[in-house]
């Protein structure tokens, strides 16, 4: 890999070893409601930010829900384990510490909730390292389209082409790389049926950050 003066991170299945969580968060407040989680429901929700999450599902079940009154129950569900018992992905710390030995600028950008990421990264103690955080309810549009990774590049101060963008998902990977940046993708069980389209894709595929080290 090349010198780069931005590395911008997914967190959810990237970054951490966290998607077990949502999994049960889907089928806790679906089955509230006596529905079952569709087998095609995380791979369309995945690329959204949080809002736009919770209008496609209250309009796919025909929920009486508002949308907060779903991201409030998401993030009371999800909450307990993401301060206490989700893990980074192997070598993701070793890796961060690298890249910011060599003064390259961190960034994350997301489709969890603040209230979400704030106290898993400081769980983790690796708040501090990172130098701007961008969510997905940011920008306009999910991550199926390249927004989300722009804005986190603007604030690190850099352009595309001086970014890498670490990626668990195909529509990542892929509008990150139709907007200039330098692509990785990041092996996750969740997103293994699309991993044929991700190495093809990516400019480099990781099993384990251990590779890059």
């Amino acid at each position: 890999m090349r010198d780069f003066k931005g590395a911008i991170f997914d967190m959810d299945g990237t970054l951490l070893d966290s998607l077990w969580v949502w999994d049960e968060v889907d089928k806790n407040f679906l089955g509230r409601r006596g529905i079952e989680v569709p087998d095609d429901y995380m791979d369309i929700i995945n690329p959204m930010g949080v809002m736009q999450t919770a209008e496609y599902t209250i309009k796919r079940f025909s929920l009486s829900d508002t949308p907060q009154d779903l991201i409030a129950e998401w993030n009371m569900l999800a909450l307990r384990e993401y301060k206490s018992n989700v893990k980074m992905k192997p070598g993701a710390q070793k890796y961060l510490n690298l890249l910011k030995n060599n003064s390259v600028k961190l960034g994350i950008a997301t489709a969890s909730d603040p209230e979400i990421y704030i106290p898993a990264l400081k769980n983790l103690g690796i708040y501090d390292l990172f130098d701007a955080i961008t969510h997905a309810d940011e920008v306009s549009r999910g991550k199926d389209f390249p927004d989300i990774y722009l804005l986190a590049a603007k604030k690190l101060g850099a352009t595309p082409e001086k970014c890498v963008v670490f990626e668990d998902i195909y529509s990542g990977i892929n509008s990150a790389k139709s907007a200039g940046f330098y692509t990785v993708g990041v092996y996750e069980e969740y997103s293994k049926k699309d991993k044929d389209k991700i190495i093809k894709t990516a400019d480099k595929y990781i099993y384990s950050f251990d590779e890059l080290m």
